[in-house]
């Protein structure tokens, strides 16, 4: 029996270096055992309506195997499964530009 592997990829960026390349490659490597399917988001990461739509998508085509998502997307965790989803954050940058209420709701020791 094949193990599914859903890989979630957000939109791309002209001009920035894609982890996304690379997780295709890993894809590509896997063993027959694995079924795997890599899912580009339709829209960027900009905005409310982008990223609820972008839930909304997700959501909707969850894989009943594991799902890994890559980039900067980590918000679709909230749509899945706890227990089937594999979140990877390749550098936590982002936390010590953070101001405001995300401040708050991602705390950094400084």
């Amino acid at each position: 029996m094949a193990c599914s592997i859903q890989f979630i990829f957000r939109h791309p960026i002209p001009g920035f270096y894609s982890i996304e390349e690379l997780f295709q490659e890993y894809a590509r490597s896997l063993s027959p055992d694995f079924s795997t399917e890599c899912r580009t988001l339709p829209y960027p990461s900009t905005g409310f309506w982008n990223r609820c739509l972008n839930l909304w998508i997700t959501w909707r085509h969850r894989s009943p195997g594991l799902t890994h998502i890559t980039g900067d997307v980590h918000y679709l965790a909230l749509v899945l499964p706890v227990r089937s989803t594999l979140l990877t954050i390749h550098d936590c940058t982002i936390l010590q530009q953070t101001r405001g209420w995300r401040r708050w709701l991602f705390p950094v020791p400084v």
